[in-house]
């Protein structure tokens, strides 16, 4: 079936974005795709190569959402069969229980029996010696038998009696054990099933948590973030050398100011400018938190800005928990919902002053009413946002759509990334 692309990017060599890059493509350039491969991503065909491209590249459309969905019911049929296979070796443990149970007992009646034939073996032997002997042989033997009867029969009573006691202790034993066993494996079986069922309502969570497992190539980040470092640092002089020379041209206009009024007053209109200058370069330089957290167990920083307002109504927040980094865009005003589905996915873009357009889609949640938008935030684009200042950005749900030009603070992004490094 044939798509195109939406954006520039690479093909890979397999579903993992760390694979080798096996073709480079731009937007609006047409190509096949083969199959759905989960984890949002889909096997195309451009030109020659063939590889794997995640769906934020690609124009979605029926047939693509048909091969998605398709995808989604095989794996529901590997689960009910993982399940179905659970459900049978359970039934074979139950089975295996009672025939051990029956054999228990089966073997200790076969005993009973032996040793009772044993006994009407005794019995015919004592009889015939006491035939072919004397009468007082006959009668010691007798009496001497049956003693010896009478004791075996009570230790042979006493002994099946107890072996009977120990079978039945042994049996019970067992069973307990096996009885905890298989509540275990029915518990461990309807865990899982439940964690199927959330899997199934919440592809997204499932997403998310398959996300985490990608890796990040180490080396190119440090490259990377000595080169935001750097920019930065340059960008911090410029600003500083900006601010410097509006202080020496107020400086200069409060001068003029003193030759023609009062000396007093000019200085403290003079220091109130110094301070309002002052506050705003703090405020550009400093970071502000809700969440700035360090998990020592499992070696993971969690940090949230504090939501900054940027135009009228429109608040952006930086989140990034281990080496994943998202953006928040929360807009008072309704735009539908903020859904991840590919068929009707939202999505925010921003146009630069420079002209670069940096694009995000929803990757959370589907929520409804304000318009809340969260989405992944790469090196890519942190790149291209901190060359720029803010010119417009467009804001996208289900049921409409928004786009805001006066940006009361167009350099959030080049003042702000830092905070998350």
């Amino acid at each position: 079936m044939k798509t195109k692309f939406i954006e520039n990017g690479n093909i890979h060599q397999t579903v993992d974005t760390n694979s080798k890059v096996v073709a480079q493509f731009k937007s609006n350039q047409k190509c096949t795709v083969i199959e759905y491969s989960g984890q949002n991503i889909y096997k195309i065909q451009y030109e020659e190569a063939i590889g794997f491209v995640s769906d934020n590249f690609l124009e979605i459309n029926d047939d693509m959402m048909d091969l998605f969905y398709e995808y989604e019911e095989r794996e529901m049929r590997k689960l009910i069969a993982e399940e179905e296979n659970r459900k049978k070796k359970i039934q074979d443990i139950v089975e295996q229980t009672e025939k051990r149970k029956r054999d228990s007992i089966a073997k200790l009646e076969k005993e009973i029996q032996l040793k009772a034939l044993e006994i009407k073996r005794l019995e015919e032997m004592a009889l015939k010696r006491k035939q072919d002997s004397i009468a007082k042989i006959q009668a010691a033997e007798a009496k001497a038998l049956a003693k010896q009867q009478e004791l075996e029969q009570q230790r042979l009573a006493a002994l099946a009696v107890q072996r009977k006691k120990d079978s039945i202790a042994e049996i019970q034993a067992a069973e307990a054990k096996r009885e905890i066993e298989l509540k275990k494996a029915l518990e461990q079986q309807k865990q899982e099933a439940l964690e199927a069922k959330k899997k199934l309502d919440s592809i997204a969570k499932a997403k998310e948590a398959e996300k985490q497992k990608l890796a990040i190539e180490l080396e190119l980040a440090r490259k990377q973030v000595e080169e935001l470092k750097a920019k930065r640092i340059k960008d911090s002089i410029a600003k500083l050398e900006a601010s410097k020379r509006l202080l020496e041209s107020k400086q200069e206009e409060d001068i003029s100011i003193n030759k023609n009024t009062n000396t007093a007053k000019a200085q403290e209109v003079l220091q109130k400018q110094k301070a309002e200058v002052s506050a705003s370069l703090k405020f550009r330089d400093s970071c502000h938190y809700q969440i700035n957290e360090y998990d020592r167990f499992y070696n993971i920083r969690t940090i949230r800005t504090d939501a900054y307002n940027i135009a009228e109504h429109l608040t952006v927040e930086l989140y990034k928990q281990g080496l994943k980094t998202n953006v928040f865009f929360n807009l008072s005003e309704s735009l539908g919902c903020a859904s991840y589905l590919p068929n009707q996915r939202s999505s925010v873009k921003i146009t630069l002053e420079n002209g670069q357009i940096v694009s995000f889609y929803h990757s959370w949640d589907i929520h409804c009413g304000e318009f809340l938008f969260k989405a992944n935030l790469n090196k890519a684009k942190i790149s291209s946002l901190e060359t720029s200042p803010i010119q417009s950005i467009l804001l996208r749900g289900t049921e409409g759509s928004k786009e805001i030009t006066n940006i009361t603070y167009n350099t959030f992004f080049m003042d702000k990334l830092k905070c998350v490094e």
